[in-house]
């Protein structure tokens, strides 16, 4: 049997395909959000990827993440990079650890898809000191509402923006453990971020901050 790959034909208008194929991402966070951000970027032709997450696959996180019943108890890392490197081909790499300290990334686009604002610093400050980094995307999402930042480490104007909105946890909303997260929101957000690494890799302008409310179903673009 001839060996199956993915044909990107259908999307090569919109995404340059050896660019994207040649693109390394690295994920922080394999819940809601970077468990879907995952797939959609292996489904747009990114090849190697790097996930870190401590968490185990719980019942709970089955109806908004990428997990199924067969997966329960499994690291979640573990379990989301051996479906996309054997369903899709990919190279994702699984680190199933805790971000402690600021750590040196290689890849060109740090996402951060966590729940902590203290982890989204370390992140930030690992950025910050990596050269290979260019792009830093932080995926945020309450009950009914999604937040996405872009930052280009070649802007100053977004790394001064994105400082300012880095904040303790405690100031931050905490939603209640019936409104954590559901598929749509997760879908969405994950989708959003798919649409600025397209829009990145061809050369498009991105908009430093994007806001959506799946409650009243509107998106705000911020510049």
């Amino acid at each position: 049997m001839a060996e199956v790959g993915l044909d990107l034909t259908r999307q090569s208008g919109l995404i340059p395909t050896e660019v994207i194929q040649n693109t390394t991402v690295h994920i922080t966070g394999a819940g809601a959000v970077g468990s879907h951000t995952a797939e959609v970027l292996c489904k747009m032709g990114i090849r190697k990827m790097e996930v870190v997450d401590f968490d185990h696959i719980e019942a709970h996180n089955l109806p908004n993440q990428g997990f199924y019943i067969p997966d329960l108890g499994k690291p979640k890392v573990e379990a989301l990079a051996l479906r996309l490197n054997e369903g899709l081909g990919a190279e994702v790499m699984a680190v199933n650890a805790k971000i402690e300290a600021p750590p040196t990334f290689e890849q060109d686009f740090v996402i951060s898809a966590v729940d902590s604002m203290a982890v989204r610093k370390i992140l930030w400050d690992g950025f910050l000191k990596s050269p290979r980094a260019r792009y830093f995307i932080d995926g945020r999402m309450g009950a009914r509402f999604g937040k996405v930042y872009f930052v280009d480490k070649a802007n100053p104007e977004d790394l001064k923006k994105y400082a300012g909105s880095l904040h303790s946890d405690e100031e931050g909303y905490q939603a209640p453990c019936t409104e954590k997260a559901t598929i749509f929101c997760a879908y969405g957000l994950s989708a959003l971020i798919g649409a600025l690494v397209c829009k990145s890799v061809a050369r498009d302008k991105v908009n430093f901050e994007t806001d959506i409310d799946f409650a009243g179903l509107n998106m705000m673009r911020c510049m």
